[in-house]
């Protein structure tokens, strides 16, 4: 059986599946499997992933960056995320404000508009952080090279990047 919408294809080798008797691991398993990937592998992976097998302290200047975002919320200062639009960017900016949020910090989302602005950083979009009032910025899956136009808006305008 073959199910098809406009972004995904999906082949199901036992004909008597239904698409809602599908639970998540096994479309993840038919997934997987239709990328040549093999059963030993793919129960591998699905049998052994471990979030907690990631240390965030290993990425560079984790503690510094946990100090500076405490200062900000400690001192009810806004803290503008910009996120890409893209679904890990999203899902990225929501966890990253709800976090701030919960810890009784002021946020503020920014995620550019796919077609206006495309991806990375754009300077409207800066301003759109700074004129809500944020003086720290967060970039959030942007993969950015603007460091010419980020250089400019913290000497301008005195944020935090």
């Amino acid at each position: 059986m073959f199910y098809e919408n406009e972004n995904f294809k999906i082949s199901i080798d036992d004909r008597n599946i239904e698409p809602s008797g599908l639970s998540n691991e096994k479309i993840l398993k038919i997934i997987l499997q239709n990328r040549n990937i093999s059963d030993d592998e793919v129960n591998n992976f699905l049998q052994n992933y471990n979030i907690n097998s990631i240390d965030p302290f290993e990425f560079p200047d984790m503690e510094k960056s946990i100090e500076i975002i405490s200062k900000f919320i400690t001192q009810e200062k806004k803290i503008g995320v910009y996120g890409d639009f893209d679904a890990d960017g999203l899902t990225g900016t929501a966890i990253l404000i709800e976090t701030i949020d919960n810890l009784g910090g002021i946020a503020k989302p920014f995620i550019p508009h796919r077609e206006d602005e495309g991806h990375g950083i754009s300077k409207n979009g800066l301003m759109s952080l700074i004129d809500f009032g944020c003086e720290l910025i967060i970039t959030v899956d942007t993969g950015t090279n603007s460091f010419d136009l980020i250089e400019e808006i913290i000497n301008e305008k005195n944020i935090n990047f």
